[in-house]
């Protein structure tokens, strides 16, 4: 066989170039065309979200397979995944009334772009050759190596328009506008942005050798220490003063799984594609053994609090996405704990569960959805079965969800509810139900409802002040966000041993420099669980200004059930530290903001 000459190599050179130059203004054209005349040609909205999820995930798969494949097999590729994925995602969408109510939820177009993400690289190994779409090596360097062509292609195009803007202001100084015409055409530029992305996508593939992902996965490596340090900072601190109070007003469970995530990434770069090129020193590996061995206990952390959450106010669609993404990456933390503990060629064993997980992982997304993973349907028999059997009162009903984020089984379970005429509380909740369908915002439905004037009400009842003698206006507690209102009231019903009730807002100035009252409002949470938040008091209403900080450590304070005894007791004294600040029990405690 023939040695290819320069000139041959050139030929095809061009030949590529044009090839993804051209894919690249027919997508660009294309997703205009989707997004910009096909709603006004095409009076069925579902079949304009097929067409458009069809059309935009297909070229989206095939610039990131074109170049390692030839265009024409790329596209053939992409449509055999984007047509089943864009089906899915129309037949998901017909859970609610309107295609931009379904696409409103946010989750179910993160469930088809994951399907399309983790499905690309096994369909570009598949490609290369048909037996390597299970090797793990053809498999990782095809998802770095897309996702580096994707991002520097990117860079490019604001690169080029950056440099198009500057070139018309120059133009503009003598009069020519030739650039600033063709950017007002949306069209071109929708071409010209795909012209560049396709260039781009192909010259970089042509430059792999100097342009690849090797470099970033050695400077991620790097981060592997940082990660496990805070891992074994965070579990201590949590063994020696439990979880409450280390993250403040951040979501435990979410903060936890983003870190877990970052380790599992950090794992798998260390780890690379095979051994000859994962790390070698003795002090990475061993690094990259303890995240392994850890992980685990973050992530049982971060289940343990969204189980709090669950427990204490049932299932919503976001939940379960959390529930559903905390389970997967448990999976992922037993297997890479399980396959470094028996030691021998850990790393081979934490590759094939990479492949495998990656494999269940789409295979979610698509059950997702489908009906056997309705998530609206699941969060509205939650709803309705708690509220049945008197787990949950009526303010904790998500009412408002049910009637415009939950689709059609949300209005199902409103029906289901407006049915249930035993129900002691079947007066007030038609009412609540009416409300809710007629408020377009959360915020509208909460003032209909009458969080702002019910529950703030019941807080001015509940809710002791100290020093006793402070009096706030009629109507400060309908500042606070519904939210806070009534976690506020539902601490105040979780009483102390002694029977009074587990909340107290303790008025202070904190800073001197601030003309307005100011306080610490305690709440009992659970058992042993304090939620402190600093407030501040405008125009006769409550503002929550952030959070309590203990002076000594710098961290979130962290309280028990008897810094509340201790406030009620009058047993606290202001002084300065900076700012002023309250002591309970033996703890300086100033506001976070």
């Amino acid at each position: 066989m023939a040695r290819a000459t320069p000139r041959d190599r050139d030929r095809s050179i061009t030949r590529t170039r044009a090839a993804m130059a051209l894919i690249g203004v027919v997508a660009g054209l294309s997703v205009w065309f989707l997004f910009d005349r096909l709603p006004e040609l095409l009076d069925n909205p579902r079949l304009t979200l097929l067409l458009t999820a069809a059309v935009a995930g297909g070229f989206g798969v095939t610039l990131a397979l074109a170049g390692p494949a030839r265009p024409a097999r790329a596209a053939l590729a992409a449509l055999i995944l984007a047509v089943p994925g864009a089906l899915l995602l129309s037949w998901a969408a017909l859970r609610y009334d309107t295609v931009e109510a379904a696409l409103r939820s946010g989750h179910l177009l993160a469930a088809f772009t994951g399907y399309l993400f983790i499905a690309t690289p096994f369909a570009s190994a598949c490609l290369e050759a048909p037996r390597l779409w299970r090797d793990y090596a053809a498999l990782f360097d095809a998802a770095w190596t897309i996702l580096m062509r994707y991002a520097a292609g990117w860079l490019f195009v604001a690169i080029f328009w950056g440099v198009a803007l500057l070139s018309d202001a120059v133009l503009g100084l003598v009069g020519i506008t030739v650039i600033a015409d063709l950017i007002e055409v949306d069209w071109a530029v929708a071409a010209l942005s795909g012209l560049v992305l396709g260039l781009a996508l192909a010259v970089i593939y042509e430059l792999r050798e100097y342009l690849s992902p090797h470099l970033l996965l050695r400077l991620l490596r790097l981060l592997s220490p940082i990660v496990l340090a805070v891992m074994v900072v965070f579990l201590a601190a949590a063994a020696l003063r439990g979880v409450s109070g280390l993250l403040g007003d951040l979501s435990v469970a979410g903060t936890l799984l983003a870190m877990s995530l970052a380790a599992i990434a950090l794992i798998s770069v260390a780890i690379d594609c095979d051994n000859g090129r994962a790390v070698h020193g003795r002090a990475m590996r061993l690094v990259v053994e303890a995240l392994a061995v850890l992980l685990p206990l973050l992530v049982a952390v971060a289940i343990w609090a969204l189980w709090q959450r669950v427990a204490q106010y049932g299932w919503t669609p976001d939940r379960l996405v959390a529930a559903l993404s905390a389970a997967v990456i448990m999976a992922y933390a037993i297997l890479y704990a399980v396959a470094v503990l028996r030691r021998h060629h850990w790393m081979d064993r934490v590759r094939r569960a990479n492949v495998a997980m990656a494999l269940v992982v789409a295979g979610l997304c698509v059950l997702w959805l489908t009906p056997l993973l309705n998530a609206e349907r699941i969060a509205t028999a939650s709803q309705l079965s708690r509220f049945a059997d008197g787990r949950a009162p009526l303010d904790d009903l998500a009412l408002w969800e049910m009637a415009h984020r939950w689709g059609r089984p949300g209005d199902a379970g409103l029906e289901r509810l407006a049915q249930m005429q035993d129900h002691p509380e079947h007066g007030a909740l038609l009412t609540r139900i009416a409300d809710a369908r007629r408020a377009r915002t959360q915020q509208g439905y909460a003032r209909l409802a009458g969080d702002g004037g019910d529950i703030a009400a019941a807080l001015a009842a509940a809710v002791p002040l100290r020093p006793e003698d402070q009096v706030l206006p009629q109507g400060a507690f309908a500042g606070l966000a519904p939210f806070y209102q009534r976690q506020a009231l539902e601490a105040c019903r979780r009483t102390l041993g002694d029977g009074r009730p587990g909340c107290v807002l303790v008025m202070a100035r904190f800073n001197s420099h601030l003309d307005l009252p100011q306080g610490v409002m305690l709440l009992r949470a659970g058992e042993a669980r304090i939620i402190a938040h600093a407030v501040e008091l405008r125009a006769g209403r409550l503002r929550r200004t952030g959070g309590l900080r203990d002076v000594t450590t710098g961290l979130s304070a962290s309280l028990t059930t008897e810094a509340i005894a201790r406030a009620l007791d009058g047993d606290f004294r202001v002084r300065p530290a900076g700012l002023n600040m309250i002591e309970l029990g033996g703890k300086g405690l100033v506001p976070e903001n």
